[in-house]
């Protein structure tokens, strides 16, 4: 029983041990790319594309997050007996 709990914490550690390396790892390279000034351009880029460009697909997610939504609004007040639902 002692010989599994220090397996498992033996082994936590070296996860920890390697996730810390790895999170260094990636933060130097990320500065490294982030301060060169080529890298200026392709990042701006990549921004426009992730962000501004996603805009109708969250707008469409939205929609039918509402529609959702609503119908269920809907099916809860049916079954409480409510004849209509009026926000004003």
């Amino acid at each position: 029983m002692i010989g599994m709990v220090g397996a498992k914490t033996i082994g936590g550690v070296e996860n920890m041990g390697r996730f810390a390396r790895f999170f260094l790892r990636s933060m130097i390279v990320s500065v490294r790319t982030c301060a060169s000034v080529p890298a200026y351009p392709l990042i701006w880029t990549q921004m426009n594309i992730i962000g501004v460009r996603s805009v109708p697909v969250v707008m469409i997610t939205g929609a039918f997050v509402g529609m959702t939504l609503a119908v269920q609004a809907y099916d809860h007040s049916r079954a409480w007996g409510w004849k209509s639902i009026s926000v004003f």
